[in-house]
């Protein structure tokens, strides 16, 4: 019985359920956030992830012998910048996901990927060719349709959020999908050969240290009740685990299928506002998010097939989630990364 359940663990089979499980508490994590987002700011709840995830890869690390400091000093500007990079692009997220209802966030999210394959085009030399430059047009007229410019459909095009605030969440969360490419940038230079929890660790690190001068801009607020509370700490673990689950998963299953399968985040996200919400998906928003999805699902595809080879665990934080669906240039290894893209976690 005993070996029966090792061989289980070790199986490709096993690998596609904890991918997919990760994608299930991501989708969680999000919607916990919006679910408090009404009261509690959104820098809160990126310093109590960021609190909690770091306590707990810390603790990894000492449990494991390891130092988060014990790798060469010409790493530590780019370490910086992984966090740097993916604590903002998760707090881009957790504040979209105030503005905007949890489909549009994620599936605006999400589109990353491609952002990502033009910056490694432009930074680090990778392939970029026609394919992927007709997958990057069509992802922004799926942007367009799930904004809604008034300049595009006019004012009739409204829904139950106001529309500053909307335009707000749709900005901030381009800005955040720009910003998980530096995250991806940054964890190429770093190389393979860090462990997935010192970035994990430097990320929350970085998250600690500067989500507190967000809290000053947007006003502390004191959790009131165990709910509160429960959700704020619901957030962090929910995260580690997530990111600990496609881990694992990672290392079982091809890392190009395992970035297809964690696709699914977006169907989660869909299936939360409709049935749980109770929040109607509109015609536009439908359509757009379907583009998006197809674009950034044929470009990893691609990649998938083009590549045949597989990836070294990574971390998944929001500011690389969306990172997971990223290129890498063709028979080179496949970098998921943590939010977060939470080696690292995409946010």
């Amino acid at each position: 019985m005993d070996e029966a359940l090792r061989k289980l663990r070790e199986s490709r089979v096993f690998g596609v359920v904890l991918v997919a499980t990760s994608a299930l508490l991501f989708s969680i994590m999000s919607l916990v956030v919006q679910l408090t987002g009404p009261r509690i700011p959104s820098f809160e709840q990126v310093f109590s992830r960021c609190l909690i995830q770091g306590s707990l890869a810390g603790a990894l690390l000492w449990r494991s012998g390891q130092s988060p400091f014990a790798f060469p000093p010409a790493k530590l500007r780019w370490m910086v910048a992984r966090g740097f990079f993916g604590f903002s692009s998760m707090s881009c997220l957790f504040f979209a996901l105030t503005r905007l209802t949890l489909a549009d966030a994620n599936v605006i999210f999400f589109s990353s990927a491609i952002s990502t394959a033009i910056a490694g085009r432009l930074v680090l030399g990778e392939r970029f060719g026609l394919f992927e430059s007709v997958a990057a047009l069509c992802t922004i007229v799926g942007v367009v349709l799930v904004s809604q410019p008034t300049w595009v459909f006019g004012e009739q095009t409204k829904d139950a959020h106001d529309s500053s605030g909307r335009a707000a969440g749709i900005l901030v969360s381009v800005l955040g999908a720009l910003l998980s490419s530096g995250a991806y940038i940054a964890i190429r230079k770093v190389g393979k050969d860090i462990d997935a929890n010192v970035l994990v660790f430097y990320f929350a690190l970085v998250g600690v240290t500067l989500s507190p001068v967000g809290v000053l801009v947007q006003g502390a607020v004191m959790p009131s009740g165990l709910r509160e509370w429960s959700c704020l700490l619901a957030v962090g673990l929910l995260g580690f685990v997530a990111q600990s689950a496609f881990n694992r998963g990672v290392q079982l299953e091809d890392a190009g299928r395992a970035n297809l399968i964690r696709m699914v985040d977006i169907l989660f996200a869909f299936a939360w506002q409709v049935f749980l919400m109770r929040q109607p998906v509109g015609l536009w928003s439908g359509l757009g998010a379907l583009v998006i999805a197809i674009s950034v699902f044929a470009v990893g595809l691609k990649k998938y097939r083009s590549a045949g080879v597989s990836a070294a665990p990574v971390a998944a934080d929001e500011g690389s989630r969306a990172l997971l669906d990223a290129s890498t240039e063709e028979n080179d290894e496949l970098l998921p990364l943590d939010g977060c893209a939470d080696r690292n976690e995409l946010p």
